[in-house]
């Protein structure tokens, strides 16, 4: 799934040139691919997403559905328990449903779609809508999500996600990610995250550290998070 960050004042913004781009690579041909159907479980130290916790630095649960048609469009859906920090009362599951259209040339990837944020609990957020467009070259990608919050008076803005992935020795991929959040109104923020993952007994063990640079509206302070996930995929 691709991997979120929602703050209290976040609109949806289209992207004309994204979406003519979008429909130059559609007419390409396309190489066979097959139809899948898979679903995953996970458990996380700390759900930390775009440098920020949001399980108040504890412990969640979380899952997913996916489905990909041999025409390489998928739908898709993925839900956490969440907690809100410094006391708050929000808490419930964050649920992402998701749909897009994805495709690689050799060694050339396109990734194009729409995810929906929405939460059990409008104390913790009210929700957002993102569309995103991704490219990957080889083990680096970039993706460039524009978004809008649900929450009355919010602001647009967009987040831009650069990542390189390594494969070391003994089968641990090494990921590097940077982040930059820009609102329309507000301060910009960026986040930094180091994750090591391997497949053990079939479960996908990680461990990460991220840092925030405090500039985002919902800490104001710097942060710095050190978490393992264990996940599994099934496929259905």
């Amino acid at each position: 799934m691709l991997r979120k960050m929602i703050t209290k004042n976040l609109r949806y913004l289209p992207s004309l040139s994204a979406l003519g781009l979008a429909c130059y690579f559609s007419a390409l041909p396309l190489a066979s691919a097959e139809e899948s159907f898979s679903a995953n479980a996970g458990l996380t130290s700390n759900y930390v997403f775009r440098g920020q916790t949001q399980s108040d630095d504890g412990i969640a649960i979380q899952g997913g559905i996916d489905y990909t048609h041999e025409t390489e469009f998928y739908v898709g859906g993925w839900a956490s328990s969440v907690d809100e920090v410094n006391g708050g009362d929000g808490s419930g599951f964050e649920i992402d449903l998701y749909a897009g259209w994805a495709h690689s040339w050799d060694d050339f990837g396109l990734d194009i779609g729409y995810i929906v944020y929405e939460y059990t609990d409008k104390k913790f957020a009210e929700g957002a809508k993102e569309f995103y467009i991704g490219f990957d070259w080889g083990p680096v990608g970039i993706t460039y999500y524009d978004g809008s919050d649900d929450a009355a008076g919010a602001s647009d803005y967009n987040y831009v996600d650069v990542g390189l992935d390594i494969e070391m020795i003994d089968d641990v991929l090494l990921s590097f990610h940077y982040g930059r959040f820009s609102p329309d109104r507000g301060s910009s923020f960026n986040d930094f995250k180091v994750e090591a993952t391997k497949n053990i007994l079939e479960f996908d063990v990680g461990i990460a550290v991220t840092y925030e640079d405090g500039k985002s509206n919902q800490t104001g302070t710097k942060d710095t998070e050190l978490f393992l996930t264990v996940k599994r995929t099934f496929d259905l």
